[in-house]
Order: C-alpha cells, then structure tokens, then sequence
C-alpha cells in the first residue's frame, strides 16, 4: 500500500459528494423527502469511503500535508457536507 492510494480515495470520495454538494446547492435539498431513500443509500455508502479514508490518514499521516489544488477534489470542503447531509437525512 502507498500513499498514493490513499491520496486517490481521498480525492474520489471528494469527487463522489462534489455532485450532491451542487445538487444541493440548486434546490436547498428541497425535494429530499422524495429522495430519501437515494440519500440514505448514497450515505451508506460514503459512510464506509469516509472509514477508509481515515484509516488511511491512520496508516500514513503524511497524506494529511497534501493539498488538492481542484476544490472539486477537495476532502476539506467535503466534509462539511457530508455533515449537512446526514443533518438533512437524520
């Protein structure tokens, strides 16, 4: 295992909330009772990218000193979503 790796986990989880984030954005999750499911589902789901991205950081803390210049790549702006999100679901 490289850091590498855990560097492209860290970026692809970005990448996966930076759609949701924007969806957001466009209808203040206006219509998350009929997608509540889907959010449920995709929360699950990101839930376990989010365990494997901290153990990552666990097993290579050096990855915490590289900066993704892309903010649609961005860990620390996503994080903040996901919280939003699992305000918004419950």
């Amino acid at each position: 295992m490289s850091v590498y790796s855990a560097l492209a986990r860290r970026q692809h989880l970005a990448r996966r909330v930076d759609p949701i984030n924007r969806l957001g954005e466009l209808d203040g999750f206006a219509t998350a009772d009929r997608q509540s499911s889907w959010l449920e589902a995709e929360l699950k789901d990101l839930t376990s990218q989010v365990v494997a991205v901290r153990d990552d950081f666990v097993q290579f803390p050096i990855a915490s000193f590289f900066r993704t210049a892309d903010p649609h790549s961005s860990l620390a702006l996503a994080l903040p979503v996901l919280f939003g999100l699992r305000q918004t679901v419950g």
